[in-house]
């Protein structure tokens, strides 16, 4: 049995998250500053690539999924660590998922993941490909929006060292899927 994945389109979630995020509270009454929800965002996508890049690993029926899986797994590791130092670094707490203004299109994307894992065979390897570059174009635009809006400092920085690899992620992805899969569910180059 064949699963079928719904990938909601990139635009519509961009345009929410950016509209979302845009309505970042900047620190008063208690409520996270843009430097947290900025971070706290930042750390809830390193989860889910992470999550993402785990199942290519494991799942993908391709070598080049494979391991553009373990890069994914691997650089937003690394991104999350870079974020868990800044956070140490300025004192700060990230905030709850629930209280980030993304969180809804957080969660659906977590949701995704989730349906992603039930797949197998070609449909796996295309679904995740398409998820991949819809999350890191997500991110994208999320970035550079909030990047300008980030006050000097480590945050700003970190944000403007994550988006080349971000982009390069993106492309690579967009790369992989332009090489085309079989139309059949049938392991590539897995002797089947």
């Amino acid at each position: 049995m064949r699963t079928r994945l719904v990938i909601v389109p990139a635009v519509l979630t961009v345009v929410a998250a950016g509209v979302v995020w845009a309505q970042a509270s900047s620190g008063s009454s208690g409520k996270p500053s843009e430097t947290q929800v900025v971070l706290g965002t930042m750390h809830q996508l390193n989860r889910l690539e992470v999550r993402l890049g785990r199942l290519a690993e494991r799942k993908g029926t391709r070598l080049d999924i494979r391991r553009y899986g373990a890069l994914l797994t691997r650089d937003h590791h690394f991104g999350n660590q870079e974020v868990t130092k800044v956070v140490h670094a300025g004192r700060l707490t990230l905030p709850p998922l629930k209280e980030l203004p993304a969180a809804t299109m957080l969660e659906a994307a977590g949701k995704r993941a989730g349906q992603l894992g039930q797949a197998s065979g070609v449909s796996f390897d295309r679904s995740f490909l398409a998820m991949a570059v819809q999350t890191h174009e997500m991110a994208i635009r999320m970035l550079k929006a909030a990047r300008d809006r980030l006050p000097a400092g480590k945050a700003r920085r970190l944000v403007s060292r994550v988006l080349p690899i971000l982009e390069q992620d993106a492309k690579l992805a967009q790369d992989i899927e332009g090489r085309g899969l079989p139309m059949r569910d049938q392991a590539v180059g897995m002797g089947g």
